[in-house]
């Protein structure tokens, strides 16, 4: 079983990270493979549009997003998760969804493999978690319209200050808890 995680969250090892880590942790404590992306490592492009990945399999730029396709590909789940900024994903998150345009064929069927699930993962300082629902069934829908076969949104809430989610032990929990039933699914 291979999981991939991707914070799409500028900073570096905060409360999506953190979250997302878990779930990781989980994977591996059940025999599974995890890797881990954040955008805060590298520099990921917005998509150009220029529409290459249509006549070439394959994005014209070559940055971080080249590593990240090669594991999606090979991917059982992804693990995607981003911070609410304003209601929505950060911009950095949005630059590495548009950039999965080049996962698909032309037909919009995708390049990954068929049964690839897609955990959507949030964080936000808002503390009520359904307060934001509305733009996580719209992100479900996109995922769901690429291909992904998606599980349940995870939110966060009350996550405002960097680590803050250290503290929220019980949710902590079962995000590693949601990494081991991934880890050790098809077993």
């Amino acid at each position: 079983m291979v999981v991939v995680g991707i914070s799409g969250s500028p900073r570096r090892k905060g409360n999506t990270e953190m979250l997302i880590s878990e779930v990781l942790e989980g994977v591996t404590e059940a025999g599974g493979e995890a890797i881990l992306f954040s955008v805060a490592d590298g520099d990921i492009s917005g998509c150009t549009g220029c529409m290459r990945c249509r006549r070439v399999p394959r994005c014209r730029i070559d940055d971080r997003m080249t590593l990240i396709y090669e594991a999606v590909m090979r991917a059982d789940v992804v693990v995607f998760g981003s911070p609410v900024y304003m209601g929505q994903m950060s911009a950095q998150a949005k630059a590495v969804v548009d950039r999965f345009y080049a996962l698909l064929n032309n037909d919009e069927t995708p390049r990954f493999q068929a049964g690839t699930r897609l955990l959507p993962l949030f964080t936000q300082a808002q503390a009520d978690v359904a307060r934001y629902a509305s733009y996580f069934e719209l992100c479900d829908e996109m995922f769901t319209q690429m291909g992904f076969e998606v599980l349940p949104t995870f939110v966060a809430g009350g996550t405002h200050m960097k680590g803050e989610i250290g503290t929220q032990k019980a949710l902590l929990a079962s995000a590693r808890e949601m990494g081991r039933e991934m880890g050790g699914y098809g077993e």
